[in-house]
């Protein structure tokens, strides 16, 4: 597991997500009680850490903006849920 503060990289958020989605499966085999909404949960940390890897995209950057530049998305909320719902799986 990452130890240190300091961020890296996007990819290193991915692997943060990752690992905590692939602990949190495990959690809900194991002593959770294999809920369907913890299940659902884990997917969404592995499918927001598969995002992460966007925060260089240009065409990303722009449709989003920043602390000092408004985004050209006019609904920012609904396409990131999008491109969330894009990386999850259809079970």
């Amino acid at each position: 597991m990452i130890a240190h503060d300091k961020f890296q990289s996007p990819e290193e958020l991915d692997q943060l997500l990752g690992a905590l989605s692939l602990r949190l499966h495990h959690l809900n085999r194991v002593a959770i009680g294999e809920s369907t909404y913890v299940w659902w949960l884990a997917e969404l940390l592995r499918a927001a850490g598969e995002l992460a890897p966007l925060m260089r995209d240009e065409a990303v950057r722009s449709a989003f903006g920043d602390g000092w530049t408004r985004g050209d998305s006019l609904d920012p909320k609904a396409q990131i849920l999008k491109m969330l719902e894009e990386r999850m799986p259809s079970r």
